[in-house]
């Protein structure tokens, strides 16, 4: 138990220290790829199905497949940017969990845990749940694939987080979301609508920009406005807001209401191979916080 506190409280200053170094919120979801080319470490992404991720020491290079969901691919880079952070040597990673791995050595189990911490950090999941007027122990499956969305994370990643990691909802509470998976949950926000991949954004949307890939699907608030000519309108009535189907690769602004600053909409191609500063149209790594 005195270990796996202190490895808790390691791989929590990791990722602390991680956010002060490139000059982002301690309170705000990261871009983790723009984070990962903020700290001056080459991106790779390729089409490979044998692997989740690889760090390699040598050139300083993260390589990460293309074949893998966004929520997954964002912890993937998480864990990879822990190895550089720990100075751990060249690894590859062929499976990766929330809170586990096929590989349970120690560098391996710390990794894991800074990755979670890095992207979603203590005080950022409760703070974005009180923002809300959300309670963690009533949150509904809606709710947390919300919160999953806004952190950049798989459903299932956010609710392992939550339970193994900050303690924030206890057994019951895990044992009912888990039970309802991420389909059926994206089948209730958009009826009818068949999108294995939804993005869905409110109005507590500030920093981080909206990132999607071809195909993806994007639920807005009602009062949401955009300038993406790439976005596509969908008809659904009973959506909870409007949606929108990524059509093409792009770059353009969003605005969540009149008065909420501009946010900028990335859409990347479905299964990018290539360096990631070259993910979208032109070079965009934008990540800045305030």
């Amino acid at each position: 138990m005195t270990n796996g506190y202190a490895n808790a409280r390691e791989a929590q200053a990791g990722a602390l220290q991680i956010r002060k170094q490139i000059g982002a919120s301690f309170d705000q979801p990261l871009a983790i790829v723009d984070a990962a080319l903020e700290m001056g470490i080459l991106v790779h992404i390729m089409k490979i199905k044998s692997m989740e991720g690889m760090w390699c020491k040598e050139k300083r290079l993260i390589l990460l497949t293309s074949l893998r969901p966004p929520g997954r691919k964002a912890f993937t880079c998480a864990h990879e940017m822990a190895h550089f952070h720990f100075s751990h040597g060249t690894h590859i990673d062929e499976l990766l969990k929330m809170g586990a791995s096929a590989d349970d050595s120690p560098d391996e189990l710390l990794a894991n845990q800074m990755a979670g911490y890095l992207l979603m950090p203590p005080f950022a999941v409760p703070s974005a749940i009180q923002t809300r007027r959300w309670s963690p122990d009533n949150l509904t499956p809606a709710q947390a694939y919300r919160l999953a969305s806004f952190f950049g994370v798989s459903y299932t990643g956010l609710l392992n987080h939550m339970y193994y990691a900050l303690r924030i909802v206890g057994q019951p509470v895990f044992d009912r979301l888990s039970a309802t998976k991420a389909n059926a949950i994206r089948g209730r926000l958009c009826p009818g609508i068949d999108v294995s991949r939804l993005v869905v954004v409110d109005q507590h949307w500030k920093e981080r920009p909206v990132d999607l890939e071809v195909g993806n699907a994007l639920l807005l608030p009602p009062s949401a406005r955009h300038d993406c000519s790439f976005l596509e309108s969908v008809d659904c009535s009973e959506a909870e807001g409007a949606v929108f189907l990524a059509r093409a690769p792009g770059l353009g602004k969003l605005k969540l209401s009149p008065d909420s600053q501009e946010l900028l909409v990335r859409v990347m191609p479905d299964e990018f191979h290539g360096f990631a500063e070259n993910r979208f149209p032109e070079k965009n790594n934008v990540y800045h916080t305030s």
